[in-house]
């Protein structure tokens, strides 16, 4: 059950940001800013998806694992230069099996810091 509301949550945040956002350098950060990362990707496993099948996937698209999870399966990956975010996007929803949905890759920024507050700290 939580991993079903879990998956549910994940698709509608990334119906939003893809809505949201543009896939284009312009629209990203650097990987150490607040904001969407340019090259990267979160993409979310079927629970149970072991870290060997997730290495199989990726190594097709010559993407790395950066970022594993602890209590979920969103997995931050490192994709190759150039590629965009629907390109990515579309490889990763082909894996139907594997793969629950595709994210920007996004850093939050802790509240109260300047960059969460638009430039003024709290």
């Amino acid at each position: 059950m939580v991993g079903t509301v879990f998956a549910s949550s994940v698709a509608a945040l990334a119906i939003f940001l893809a809505t949201s956002c543009e896939d284009d350098e312009t629209s990203c950060v650097p990987d150490d800013q607040c904001g969407i990362v340019c090259n990267q990707a979160t993409v979310v496993f079927q629970t149970g998806t072991q870290l060997e099948r997730v290495d199989e996937i990726n190594a097709e698209i010559g993407a790395t694992v950066i970022m594993a999870p602890i209590l979920s399966t969103a997995y931050r990956v490192q994709l190759l230069p150039g590629m965009g975010f629907d390109e990515a996007q579309d490889f990763y929803m082909s894996k139907t099996d594997d793969v629950v949905a595709v994210l920007w890759a996004t850093n939050y920024c802790p509240q109260g810091t300047a960059a969460a507050t638009g430039g003024t700290s709290r």
